[in-house]
């Protein structure tokens, strides 16, 4: 086994907005930025939820940055200093070796702290997520909204949302109808306003409603029922635009006789009460 480089350098820091500014004026090789990513990290700086976690600040021999880009313009955009560990002294070749790490999903934070059926849970609280954002889930498919950070989904669990693990390990049994993370999420919200009117809701998506073909319900299971069986599938909003108009006809106790929602349309606000 070969002896480590002695020349590579490596110190815990905390890197002000001005440093970050030096380092990326140095950098003479710049990567695309996913602005996206920026304000992810931005914000977790700004809201103190960044912390030292190992990551680092790789610059080369000759100054270029070779991993930490997207960071170190975060703080700039934050106007916040953060704490990392910066290492310089790397060949500038050793960028090709970066990068290969198996990037981390909302779900995998969510199955580190134990949570069950964390790909679905994460799903759903991303919805619940948009939720709860100006423009609501209608913003999805705007870009109105930011994208979630993993951290910022847990957060928003632990902040008085963990009964949406209980309701997603429920919701398995709609999967040859409808996605459990969006099943999870509308069972999660209608039961936050009638908890009663959201249990028949779901039953009758479930199982049914017998005869009666003028319930709400009848006629987005119908929906999802034909949509099984086709090749091209409804897109996601659309499925999620039928549910909320069923269940605000089920919520006022009003009956049905179609039901159907265009993308020309905007997104069904969903009700508080009948």
């Amino acid at each position: 086994m070969s002896k480590p480089s002695l020349a590579v350098s490596h110190t815990t820091v905390v890197i002000t907005p001005a440093e970050a500014t030096k380092l990326l004026e140095g950098n003479t090789r710049n990567r695309p930025i996913r602005q996206d990513h920026v304000n992810k990290l931005a914000r977790a700086i700004q809201e103190r939820r960044w912390r030292l976690n190992g990551s680092t600040i790789v610059i080369s021999k000759t100054g270029k940055i070779l991993d930490g880009q997207h960071r170190l313009w975060a703080c700039m955009l934050a106007d916040q200093p953060f704490e990392t560990i910066l290492i310089r002294d790397v060949d500038d070749d050793a960028f090709t070796t970066l990068g290969d790490q198996l990037a981390r999903t909302g779900s995998d934070l969510f199955a580190y702290y134990g949570v069950k059926n964390a790909r679905k849970v994460a799903a759903a609280m991303t919805l619940l997520y948009y939720h709860l954002q100006p423009g609501g889930l209608s913003s999805i498919n705007k870009n109105a909204s930011p994208t979630p950070s993993q951290d910022e989904l847990y957060e928003l669990f632990c902040n008085g949302h963990q009964r949406i693990e209980d309701i997603t390990g429920q919701c398995i049994a709609f999967r040859d109808l409808l996605a459990p993370s969006v099943a999870a999420f509308f069972k999660y919200v209608f039961g936050g306003i009638d908890q009663e009117k959201a249990t028949t809701f779901f039953e009758q998506l479930l199982y049914g409603t017998g005869p009666n073909v003028t319930l709400p319900v009848y006629h987005v299971r119908r929906r999802l029922e034909a949509d099984r069986a086709r090749k091209a599938k409804l897109p996601r909003l659309e499925k999620m635009a039928l549910i909320v108009k069923a269940w605000n006809l089920h919520l006022a106790g009003a009956p049905c006789k179609a039901l159907r929602w265009g993308f020309d349309e905007d997104f069904p606000e969903i009700q508080q009460e009948a």
